[in-house]
């Protein structure tokens, strides 16, 4: 796992900005949510300028989401292969499509806070043929909720409780926890339901 506090330490602004563009629509197994929270820890601890940080978080945020819509859109093209339509039929590719043409708004915006989801989310909102000015929308407003939320919470628990910046490794590990627990209770619910 990245050390998030060494990594802000050497890297600052630059390497915040690369790490959340890449994890917000291209590359899923970085530290976003847990990066952001140590951004605020370390803001907090002198370390780094909030305002700053959080500005380089926010456009990395939207613009790496732009970034995944425009690879969907190239993937739009590659599924129109016929090596690809036998790995990924028609009839679920639709069945994505109908789902973002409905729930595509929501999706967007509220994805910034599911890891891993939050990489795809804009790739598929691309192939999906969601409308970009649409996308576009919530991508920002996602971005610039997600990019403030998660450093302040850390810059609060930051002044609130100095001795964090020597456990970020296990705050990390439980904000992921925090952030899948969605998709645990829903998987939960499903076993419940078939086993009737």
């Amino acid at each position: 796992m990245l050390d998030v506090i060494s990594f802000i330490k050497e890297y600052s602004y630059i390497g915040i900005f690369i790490i959340v563009f890449l994890e917000c629509g291209i590359f899923f197994l970085l530290p976003g949510d847990s990066l952001l929270f140590a951004v605020g820890i370390m803001a907090s601890r002198g370390f780094i300028s909030f305002y700053p940080a959080v500005f380089f978080i926010i456009c990395a945020a939207i613009l790496g989401g732009k970034a995944g819509y425009v690879i969907g859109k190239y993937f739009e093209h590659v599924f129109e292969n016929k090596h690809f339509k036998k790995i990924f039929p028609k009839d679920k590719l639709d069945h994505v499509k109908d789902f973002f043409k409905k729930n595509g708004d929501k999706t967007i915006l509220f994805c910034r806070f599911v890891p891993i989801v939050r990489t795809f989310a804009p790739i598929v909102a691309g192939f999906s043929e969601m409308k970009f000015s649409t996308f576009w929308k919530y991508n920002v407003l996602g971005g610039i909720v997600w990019g403030i939320l998660i450093p302040t919470l850390g810059y609060l628990f930051g002044n609130t409780f100095p001795q964090l910046e020597h456990n970020i490794g296990l705050i990390s590990i439980l904000i992921v926890l925090v952030s899948l627990l969605p998709f645990g209770v829903k998987y939960m619910k499903g076993r419940r339901v078939r086993s009737l």
